[in-house]
C-alpha cells in the first residue's frame, strides 16, 4: 500500500509540472492506519507547501476524495455481502428445520469481512448437498418398513382334523317286535335302507325279499335251511332261528334292484372292528354286524339239522343282528342301533369278542 501511495504522489508531481522529487522528509510523513476495517492509508496533512501550486493541492484533494469514496463503497459492499450471507444462513437454518423437524436455536449474527463471509457462504453451499443424502438415508428404513408391512406371509393350508376317537352316526332305529320276533336281521336291513333314503318296510322285506325255508322231518332226521344263505324258519315265527350275512346280501340286492337303486349290498365278512370304524363309520356309513343278544350273552352251540343237500349244520344260540353306528375310544364303548333295545351302547371289548365269535360277519350298502 505504501508503494502505491508514493506512486500516486509522484504522478501528482508530474501532472503539476513541477518536476520535483519527494525528499525523504515527505515520505516519512506518511502514516499506516491499522484496523479491522479495510486498510486505508492517508498522509499526514500539513500546511500546503508554498512551492506547490493550487493545481497540485486540488489534485491531492481529488485523490483523497476518491479514496474516501472507495472506502465507502467497500464498506457498503461488505454490508451487502454480510446481509446476503446472513439471509442465506437463515434460509439454510429454515430448510434444516423443515427437513429434520427439530426447532433450531436462534444464533447471533456477526458482521464479518468480505473474505470471511464468502468463506462461510461457500462452506454452507458445499454443506447443503450433503443434507439430501442424509434425508434419503433417513427415509430408506421407512421404505423398508413399508415393504415389510405390505409383504403377505405364506399361509399354510389348514390341516386335516385329527380323529378325536369319537364318532356317532345319526341313525333312526326300527324295533323288530312285535311283528318280527326272530327277524333282527331283516329289521337291521330295513334300518340301513331307511338311513339311505329308501322307504323300506321290515314286513315287506321279511315276506318278499328274505330267502326262507321251513323245517321238516324226513326219515327221523330234522331238515332245515343252510342259514348262511337262507333264513332258517320265518322271521314272523317266535320259534325260528335266523340267517347270516350272505342271506342279507341277497335280500338287500333284490330290494335295491326292484326299487331302481344303483346301490348294492356288500358282504364285508372278515373285516376287523377297528377297520369298520375308520373305513365306514368315520365316513358316515352304518354297518350291519352279527353279535349276540341279551346284553351280549355268551353264545352256545345248540340245535343240529341237515340241509337239503345233506350237510349237517349246528346253530349258535343267542345269535343276533344289529347296526353299528359309532364308537368312543376314550370311553371304550360302541354305539349300535339294536332292533331289540333301540339305540344303545355296549362295551367295546365284549362286543368285539362276540363279533369275532360269529365270524366277523358284516354287511354294508352303498
Amino acid at each position: 500500500m505504501m508503494k502505491r501511495y508514493i506512486a500516486v504522489i509522484a504522478a501528482l508531481a508530474v501532472l503539476s509540472g513541477c518536476g520535483q522529487v519527494l525528499d525523504q522528509k515527505d515520505v516519512s510523513g506518511l502514516t499506516r492506519t491499522t484496523s479491522a476495517e479495510p486498510v486505508t492509508l492517508e498522509p499526514e496533512l500539513s500546511e500546503p507547501d508554498s512551492e506547490l501550486s493550487e493545481e497540485t493541492v486540488g489534485l491531492r484533494t481529488t485523490a483523497a476524495e476518491k479514496k474516501t469514496t472507495t472506502k465507502a463503497a467497500t464498506t457498503k459492499k461488505t454490508s451487502e455481502t454480510t446481509k446476503k450471507a446472513t439471509t442465506t444462513k437463515k434460509a439454510t437454518t429454515t430448510a434444516a428445520k423443515t427437513t429434520t423437524g427439530k426447532t433450531a436455536q436462534p444464533s447471533s449474527v456477526q458482521t464479518r469481512t468480505p473474505t470471511q463471509t464468502q468463506t462461510q457462504t461457500q462452506s454452507q453451499t458445499q454443506t447443503q448437498p450433503q443434507t439430501q443424502p442424509q434425508t434419503q438415508a433417513t427415509e430408506k428404513p421407512t421404505e423398508t418398513q413399508s415393504q415389510t408391512v405390505t409383504d403377505v406371509p405364506d399361509v399354510k393350508p389348514p390341516e386335516e382334523p385329527v380323529n378325536t376317537g369319537y364318532k356317532l352316526i345319526d341313525v333312526n332305529c326300527i324295533m323288530q317286535n312285535p311283528e318280527l320276533p326272530t327277524g333282527c336281521e331283516t329289521t337291521s336291513l330295513a334300518i340301513v335302507l331307511n338311513y339311505l333314503g329308501m322307504n323300506a318296510d321290515k314286513l315287506d322285506i321279511a315276506r318278499n325279499y328274505i330267502p326262507k325255508q321251513e323245517f321238516y322231518w324226513q326219515d327221523g332226521e330234522l331238515y332245515g335251511a343252510d342259514f348262511y344263505t337262507t333264513f332258517a324258519g320265518d322271521p314272523e315265527d317266535p320259534y325260528s332261528y335266523g340267517c347270516y350275512a350272505p342271506c342279507i346280501v341277497t335280500a338287500g340286492n333284490a330290494y335295491l334292484r326292484e326299487h331302481g337303486s344303483p346301490m348294492t349290498a356288500n358282504d364285508l365278512t372278515g373285516t376287523d372292528l377297528e377297520s369298520l370304524f375308520s373305513n365306514y363309520i368315520d365316513n358316515d356309513i352304518p354297518v350291519i354286524i352279527w353279535i349276540s343278544s341279551n346284553d351280549l350273552h355268551e353264545p352256545e352251540l345248540t340245535t343240529v339239522w341237515k340241509t337239503p343237500d345233506g350237510r349237517t349244520v349246528q346253530w349258535l344260540s343267542y345269535e343276533h343282528c344289529a347296526v353299528l353306528t359309532g364308537y368312543d375310544l376314550e370311553k371304550g364303548i360302541v354305539y349300535v342301533a339294536d332292533p331289540l333295545v333301540g339305540n344303545t351302547s355296549y362295551d367295546m371289548s365284549l362286543l368285539k369278542t362276540r363279533y369275532e365269535q360269529f365270524g366277523k360277519q358284516c354287511v354294508s350298502i352303498g
